[in-house]
């Protein structure tokens, strides 16, 4: 797998009774659309009733992808004593708490130390089926992405959708993993932007300055200006 392409949110999938242990059951569809060198691939993520909740585009292939950017570099970058969790917008325990630090804030973005897999001990749990990619790293993205949103529009938002994830090494991620937010269209006037929704884009890197992936085109939506919902949405 080295990319997901096209991911859209039709329906948030919200986690009755997860503290107390309980299930939920999903159907996942695959439909192949072409093959050869590679191969292509239609996902669905659909509710045990049949209800379609989100849709994706996979892409195989037989060797990893190569960066499609080089770092950003963002101007103005200084550090922030913002307090991430335990205050709107991010309402995630500590399982889910993928941010380890905000070590910079900038006018075109934001950049985090962030936690994943590994560090989480989520391997343990999948220790008989390894990782393919690393999802704790790409939630953090998303998890900055609700930060910035919050920073620029203020109000509580969840992530609606994501352009691509390119995969450059399959995870789990080992070492620390930093992540570079970078806002789409930086110098759009105030009152020309959208006064609900954000796009970004983040860069994880490992901490010799090798590009691991990409999540671009993150999508978030304002959905609440006070405190943060109990269900999450991840992608």
């Amino acid at each position: 797998l080295t990319a997901v392409r096209s991911v859209k949110v039709l329906r948030g999938v919200r986690l009755f009774g997860f503290d107390q242990g309980a299930t939920v059951r999903l159907v996942v569809q695959a439909r192949q659309l072409s093959n050869g060198g590679h191969a292509t691939v239609a996902m669905q993520l659909r509710s045990i009733e049949g209800a379609k909740l989100y849709t994706a585009t996979c892409e195989m292939r037989s060797h990893a992808s190569m960066p499609t950017r080089t770092l950003p570099m963002l101007e103005g970058l200084h550090s922030s004593p913002r307090v991430v969790y335990g205050q709107a917008p991010l309402f995630h325990g500590p399982s889910f708490q993928m941010i380890d630090a905000l070590t910079g804030l900038a006018p075109e973005g934001l950049v985090a130390a962030i936690n994943g897999v590994l560090a989480l001990s989520w391997h343990e749990a999948g220790a008989h089926r390894p990782w393919r990619t690393d999802p704790a790293a790409v939630d953090a993205a998303l998890q900055m992405a609700l930060l910035w949103t919050h920073h620029k529009l203020g109000g509580v938002s969840l992530p609606t959708g994501l352009e691509a994830l390119l995969i450059h090494k399959a995870g789990p991620w080992i070492g620390r993993v930093n992540a570079t937010l970078q806002t789409r269209d930086p110098h759009r006037q105030l009152k020309d932007q959208p006064k609900d929704r954000c796009v970004v884009d983040v860069v994880f890197v490992n901490d010799v300055g090798d590009i691991l992936g990409e999540a671009l085109g993150i999508e978030t939506h304002v959905i609440a200006a006070g405190e943060p919902v109990p269900a999450a949405v991840v992608v």
